[in-house]
C-alpha cells in the first residue's frame, strides 16, 4: 500500500503547491482512478487497499484511502463516521481536512453532509471544503 501511496503522490503532487492544490489534485486523482464499488465484499472496498491500489471501494475505504494519502503530504486530515441516528445513512464516512488551521468536511463521495457526533467535532459544524 506505502508504495502505491508513494506512486501516486509523485504523480500528482509538485514543489510549490499550497494545501488547497494538494488537496484538489488529490481528489482529482481518486476521481479519474477509482469507482465506487457496487458490492463491498469485493477488492477489500472498505479498505484505502481497495481505493489506492484496485481502483474499487465504497465509502469508507475511500475515507480511508484519502487520510493514507493526505498524510503522505503533510495534511491533516480524519475519517469520520455518520452519527448512528443520522436520517439519511447511518453507516456513511466521509473526511475531516485541515486547511489553513480550519477543519472541513471532505465527502470524496460528494454526498449531501451528513449529521456527524458533535461532541467529538464541535468546531467544524457546517463547514464544508468547496474544491472548484
Amino acid at each position: 500500500g506505502k508504495a502505491k501511496v508513494g506512486e501516486i503522490v509523485s504523480a500528482c503532487i509538485s514543489d510549490g503547491m499550497t494545501d488547497r492544490e494538494k488537496i484538489i489534485a488529490l481528489v482529482n486523482y481518486v476521481y479519474d482512478h477509482c469507482l465506487y464499488a457496487p458490492d463491498w465484499s469485493k477488492n477489500r472496498a472498505n479498505t484505502a487497499w481497495g481505493l489506492l491500489v484496485y481502483g474499487e471501494a465504497q465509502c469508507s475505504g475511500y475515507a480511508r484511502g484519502m487520510v493514507a494519502l493526505f498524510d503522505a503530504v503533510g495534511i491533516e486530515s480524519r475519517y469520520v463516521h455518520a452519527a448512528k441516528d443520522d436520517p439519511i445513512n447511518p453507516n456513511h464516512q466521509w473526511n475531516l481536512v485541515k486547511l489553513d488551521g480550519k477543519w472541513y468536511h471532505l465527502d470524496v463521495l460528494m454526498g449531501r453532509h451528513l449529521t456527524y457526533d458533535e461532541t467529538e467535532y464541535p468546531q467544524i459544524a457546517g463547514n464544508s471544503l468547496t474544491l472548484q
